[in-house]
């Protein structure tokens, strides 16, 4: 089947299976399948968007995702890129710029914000702390397909940090227990141990703060993502762990998405 074809028969049996991005994920799909050559495989591409109707996500179903212009693999038991995250490795990058500064990416899944960091500031030294060896094994693949020099570390952010850091960043779960019933049956594939944030959503937050700011140098940052409803929630655990000029920035969406803090002097 060639691929303009393809596309128009992918495009339709999305749209009609009820996928807002029908167009967009039917592209994705037949780039992923053509690789430059006119035909398409219709017994791969009927697999493909066979799992892709039975709810499993786009970025599972192929394997790979990029995330700050880098491919990432993903796939089951561990959280998918997601574009809002971007701007986490923003702040970071900014802060650190050209100079070799020590950062560590905290809950760091696939390790697409430490990889994304340590890709743009070559004077840094960059690790990767993440609990479950499922993910982890996705973080030790990502820097070796990027040819990235962090440093993996398997561990419990739940546990006393160890270690001096100029820069500490993290994309923790942030779900709260009412949200998990709302979620879509597209993110329900990924692992629970990656979304849900316990009742209010801030328990990550609290275990950063008491068990890794310890680890943070004076004049340095942390900062993390959040819940577009957190701000206000972790701007406040922030200052009361000592930490100042307290930022929220929001995402292109509009919606809360980072706060960072730097401790400063006594």
């Amino acid at each position: 089947m060639n691929g303009h074809e393809a596309f128009k028969r992918t495009a339709k049996k999305l749209h009609e299976a009820g996928i807002e991005s029908a167009r967009f994920e039917a592209a994705q799909i037949i780039d992923f399948l053509s690789d430059d050559a006119e035909e398409v495989d219709f017994g791969e591409l009927s697999l493909i968007v066979e799992r892709r109707l039975s709810g499993e996500p786009l970025q599972y179903v192929l394997g790979m995702w990029e995330f700050y212009s880098l491919p990432f693999y993903v796939g089951e038991g561990v959280l998918i890129p997601r574009p809002d995250t971007e701007l986490l490795c923003d702040i970071a990058i900014d802060f650190i710029g050209d100079k070799p500064l020590k950062c560590i990416d905290l809950c760091s899944g696939s390790g697409c914000v430490a990889v994304a960091i340590d890709k743009n500031c070559p004077a840094a030294e960059v690790e990767a702390l993440e609990k479950y060896r499922e993910a982890f094994r996705y973080l030790e693949r990502n820097i070796e397909l990027n040819r990235s020099r962090v440093t993996p570390r398997l561990g419990d952010i739940e546990k006393a940090g160890e270690g001096e850091y100029d820069v500490i960043v993290s994309n923790p779960p942030y779900i709260t227990e009412t949200e998990m019933k709302e979620l879509s049956r597209e993110v329900l594939f990924e692992p629970k141990t990656a979304l849900f944030g316990g009742e209010d959503g801030l328990i990550f937050y609290r275990a950063i703060l008491k068990n890794w700011l310890p680890c943070l140098k004076e004049g340095g940052m942390l900062a993390v993502e959040i819940g577009y409803r957190q701000g206000e929630a972790v701007s406040e655990l922030f200052r009361a762990a000592g930490l100042s000029d307290v930022t929220v920035r929001k995402d292109y969406g509009g919606n809360e998405r980072v706060v960072f803090g730097t401790l400063k002097n006594a």
